[in-house]
């Protein structure tokens, strides 16, 4: 369920990524997000303008609250 979230967050070429490879990135992309620090971290997944960058990171604040929640619902449930 987690991953259907995956395909809107579009052109940072995480589509591309296999299913293990999300879930080592993911993590990774919500804390940068969570930080401001989009730039430097997410320059990795190679942006073809500034319009795809701030695209993406207003599709990143509400995949973030999904895979956040989703995180504590799973610490919460143990």
């Amino acid at each position: 369920m987690l991953f259907s979230y995956v395909t809107f967050v579009g052109k940072d070429g995480l589509n591309r990524l296999s299913v293990s490879q999300r879930c080592f990135f993911l993590p990774s992309i919500c804390a940068c997000f969570i930080s401001k620090s989009y730039d430097h971290k997410l320059q990795l997944f190679c942006f073809k303008s500034q319009t795809d960058r701030i695209s993406v990171c207003i599709h990143l604040r509400f995949f973030c609250e999904f895979y956040l929640l989703f995180l504590c619902s799973q610490y919460m449930d143990r």
